[in-house]
């Protein structure tokens, strides 16, 4: 274990130094630290955490450099959502506390909190990031995440072809799949990543990024046709997943980006 931590030493100080590196440096860690695990005697849990890790480095450096963390900078000019955040906060807290007493176990409750709280830091700090760096810095992370994902995502392939690599297959054995339709089993592929359902979600996000780059700034035939080839090809990797969410994952973050630039919008058209 003392090398991988060894390792996570240098994105972690390296995205507090530099913190408008964060979301590469935390993309980097995420797609090594599932490998490393594999390779680790016992596959530790701890390797989960890696990524959080570089990415709260990231915040620390950021705040100590100056940059606000207030929801209210984000949230404030529409009063509607400010009062819905503070009543999901107190409504997170409040079931965290019955969590502990229904359970008695602080780990739980830790878990469920980590995982509402998270995303506001994590908004908060991309906030900051594309305010200063604009446009340019979006479609810079997005082009990166897509060209360095592939790369990841070919390995779910190869284990589908029949490469049984040390680094291949899901953390603590696979999972097996049974499709009441088709009245057999379908053994879910995850390449490099810890689960096939972690695979999948990357592979859709490539999808959604790859339509995004190809059409945003260019919309026509060739590069509509180009973007459903690409998207076509996730989806097939996506698939050799077995896991449904890639559909949802498809289809539900393009609407609701639609849906949060038509509100916001107008905010960040004199920063971007």
């Amino acid at each position: 274990m003392t090398g991988p931590i060894l390792l996570l030493a240098i994105p972690a100080f390296w995205a507090f130094a530099e913190w408008r590196l964060s979301l590469i440096l935390c993309l980097a860690t995420a797609l090594l630290q599932d490998p490393l695990r594999k390779l680790t005697p016992g596959q530790p849990v701890i390797f989960v955490v890696f990524t959080g890790v570089v990415f709260g480095a990231a915040c620390l450096g950021a705040w100590t450099q100056g940059v606000p963390f207030t929801p209210s900078r984000i949230f404030g000019r529409e009063r509607r959502i400010a009062v819905s955040m503070r009543l999901l906060l107190l409504l997170i807290i409040f079931e965290a506390f019955n969590s502990y007493v229904r359970f008695g176990n602080p780990m739980i409750t830790g878990i469920g909190l980590l995982t509402y709280l998270l995303p506001l830091p994590s908004i908060m700090l991309a906030y900051e990031l594309f305010r200063r760096g604009g446009e340019a810095r979006l479609y810079q992370f997005m082009t990166i995440y897509v060209l360095w994902t592939t790369f990841a995502l070919i390995t779910v392939y190869l284990e589908y072809a029949g490469y049984h690599w040390p680094v291949f297959g899901q953390v603590g054995g696979n999972l097996l799949i049974y499709d009441k339709y088709l009245h057999g089993v379908l053994i879910p592929h995850s390449g490099i990543f810890r689960a096939s359902e972690i695979a999948a979600w990357h592979a859709m996000t490539c999808a959604c990024f790859t339509f995004l780059l190809m059409t945003t700034r260019k919309l026509n035939f060739l590069t509509l046709l180009t973007a459903a080839g690409a998207i076509a090809l996730f989806v097939a990797i996506g698939m050799l997943t077995g896991r449904r969410k890639l559909f949802h994952s498809l289809v539900y973050p393009p609407k609701r980006s639609g849906e949060t630039w038509r509100r916001f919008g107008h905010y960040c058209t004199g920063w971007i």
